[in-house]
């Protein structure tokens, strides 16, 4: 497997940083996780074509983790309509309720999507093409649950936090895992003066929980850039021993 950062920032819109969004590819198979504000424009940089992939995983439906999802499906009724090398079919996982919530965005953006173009929502796990996915749920907001979603293939297992608290249950999950993308929205700084936060982590957490769960490679996402690179880092490595990544967007990693 092979991980490409589109977008490792969080709602708050900035240059250097775009929304949530990682792409897995495996062969021929791309499974993007999130669609945050500008990862169609990232996508397109790397040299993907986003109506060419298959598999779309939501975390939950903050605006920062979705919002490019419909473009996408639009992009994909519309490459239906005009070329002959037609689009089969795009499977959309995700949390509890994408389903229901997919409905309500289709009829509000691209109704049309029915003719053209068939759309499978998935709230539990199953096979994408060589990968494996186990979607967990976790907490973040008191409003609605988030999913982390677990991909296993060759061998190699990649886990992604999406937005998370970090409740209790989440390092069972990232056992063992090659690579673990994880929340890490609270500044380091903050954790120290305030301790835990009610719907995000922070780098000491991310670093605890690596290091429980066993894992090889820590990446932390969800990056305001309110304190240091180094710093950042310096926080998770008190606790985890491994290896620590503090992303730019356009990185790239054999997992």
């Amino acid at each position: 497997m092979k991980l490409t950062v589109i977008g490792s920032g969080t709602g708050l819109i900035k240059r250097e940083r775009s929304g949530p969004s990682f792409l897995i590819s495996e062969g021929e198979e791309r499974l993007l996780l999130d669609c945050g504000w500008g990862c169609l424009g990232r996508l397109l940089k790397t040299g993907e074509n986003p109506n060419r992939i298959d598999n779309i995983f939501i975390s939950h439906p903050h605006a920062d983790h979705i919002i490019e999802l419909m473009a996408i499906i639009q992009s994909k009724v519309i490459h239906n309509c005009y070329f002959e090398d037609k689009i089969s079919k795009t499977t959309v996982w995700g949390y509890k309720g994408i389903g229901r919530d997919y409905q309500t965005l289709k009829k509000m953006m691209v109704p049309e999507q029915e003719e053209k173009l068939e759309v499978e929502t998935k709230e539990e796990g199953g096979q994408a093409g060589k990968m494996s996915l186990t979607i967990i749920e976790v907490g973040h907001v008191p409003y609605f649950r988030s999913a982390a979603i677990k991909i296993e293939s060759g061998g190699k297992i990649l886990v992604y936090s999406g937005d998370t608290n970090g409740d209790e249950s989440f390092w069972q999950t990232a056992k063992g895992a090659d690579t673990l993308i994880m929340d890490a929205s609270v500044g380091s700084k903050v954790f120290l003066r305030k301790g835990r936060q009610p719907t995000h982590t922070s780098p000491q957490q991310a670093g605890l929980l690596a290091d429980r769960a066993g894992v090889k490679r820590l990446i932390l996402f969800s990056l305001y850039d309110f304190e240091e690179k180094l710093e950042m880092i310096e926080a998770a490595a008190k606790y985890f021993k491994g290896e620590i990544v503090y992303p730019s967007d356009l990185d790239q990693f054999e997992i």
